[in-house]
């Protein structure tokens, strides 16, 4: 008794039929695009961390506290001496390097205990 099926029977796709259907697909990414076109992007707000210069120290403190509703990697810093905004996962991305945590004095806000955050970085690339 066999439990495997049988591939004998299936046809191969073959040469052709494979050069069509990438020329199909091929066809279908370049459709509408226009020769010398350009694509305007968003600004980034990760361009004044990422074009900062190297071995720059930042403070930024955190724009909503630490708390058991808002992970770690959730937390928004905000940075005034760059004028911008960015988690500690975009920071690293970014270049930059955690050097000092400072964790201000507790509170609590709707029965949750909240942790106000300050942080330096370093840029390193």
């Amino acid at each position: 008794m066999r439990f495997l099926p049988s591939f004998s029977r299936l046809l191969p796709i073959g040469p052709l039929a494979a050069c069509m259907s990438l020329a199909l697909l091929s066809g279908c990414a370049t459709e509408g695009a226009v020769e010398g076109s350009t694509v305007t992007l968003p600004r980034n707000h990760l361009a004044p961390f990422l074009e900062a210069p190297e071995r720059t120290r930042l403070e930024c403190r955190s724009e909503t506290p630490l708390s058991i509703k808002t992970p770690a990697k959730n937390v928004v810093f905000v940075c005034p001496q760059l004028e911008a905004r960015a988690t500690l996962p975009e920071l690293q991305d970014a270049g930059w390097r955690l050097i000092n945590l400072d964790i201000g004095q507790d509170f609590t806000q709707d029965g949750v205990v909240c942790l106000p955050l300050t942080i330096t970085v370093v840029k390193l690339f």
